[in-house]
């Protein structure tokens, strides 16, 4: 039986169906193509996520040893201050909140200075060391007292980086300086008119009546990934000079996300034992 074909090659009378997707077919399909590409990202993001937090908390344990350690060669306290910035984000022509940042440094006590206002000086000459290492914009914290406001310095006479000519001409150059304080109930004062003094102007008055241990930055400004801060404001770890941790200070401290209240968002708690230990988790 012959079957006879048109010119097109197809059997008049039959129907030929194309084979191909539907619109309902392709919806299905970038929908979950879509589903699966968003899997993906969280999984890809959560993953960094964790990984920058995981080596912001392995720098954090870093530098309390580092403090640890310099404390037990050098033989002075070191200590690792803990705060929280305000951040800010600037949309357009304005600034608004950003959150907090947790971030945190290193400082080495240095000695005892004597404040008056806004100027900081070491009687009889002692302290020169101390002065040595203050630079222009430098942060300084009293040792003793770590949790109050951080002071800046603004500038240090015969500061040796700087030409003579710069030191000349500049206001705020000192040198000499009298300190009243007191002994006892008894007062004294000292004029102090070395005109090689090195003498620190702070940018805020001190508010010290009495020589404070003074305690300089020694290194950077460290910082938690954006969004995490500490749970608290102001947290102070001491070493001492035998390596322990000084009584009242902080034992712990926990770094969270500053806006997710989702646990899977809990960074990273880093404790210290009185002998100094450091834990992780």
């Amino acid at each position: 039986m012959r079957i006879f074909r048109n010119q097109t090659g197809r059997v008049p009378g039959v129907i030929v169906r194309r084979s191909g997707f539907t619109l309902i077919e392709l919806l299905v399909v970038m929908g979950i193509a879509a589903m699966l590409m968003t899997l993906a990202a969280t999984s890809f993001f959560g993953a960094s996520r964790r990984d920058n937090i995981t080596k912001s908390r392995d720098q954090f344990c870093d530098v309390l040893r580092l403090a640890r350690q310099q404390a037990s060669i050098l033989g002075k306290t070191h200590v690792v201050v803990c705060w929280n910035a305000d951040t800010k984000i600037t949309v357009g022509d304005k600034q608004i909140s950003g959150g907090k940042q947790g971030r945190y440094a290193m400082f080495e006590y240095v000695g005892n200075i004597w404040p008056s206002g806004t100027k900081l000086a070491a009687p009889f000459g002692i302290q020169r060391e101390a002065f040595a290492l203050l630079t222009k914009n430098a942060r300084l914290i009293n040792i003793k007292e770590p949790d109050r406001d951080f002071m800046r310095v603004k500038y240090v006479a015969n500061d040796a980086t700087q030409s003579e000519r710069d030191n000349q001409q500049d206001e705020e150059s000192v040198s000499g300086i009298r300190l009243d304080y007191t002994v006892g109930n008894q007062a004294q004062s000292i004029d102090i008119t070395d005109d090689n003094l090195w003498v620190a102007t702070l940018r805020k008055a001190s508010g010290e009546s009495k020589a404070f241990p003074l305690g300089i930055r020694t290194t950077q400004t460290y910082s938690l990934p954006k969004d995490y801060c500490f749970n608290n404001d102001r947290a102070v770890f001491i070493f001492t000079a035998d390596g322990r941790l000084e009584s009242g200070s902080d034992s712990s401290v926990t770094a969270k996300h500053s806006v997710s209240k989702n646990a899977d968002n809990a960074t990273f708690v880093v404790s210290i034992t009185p002998q100094g230990d450091i834990s992780k988790k």
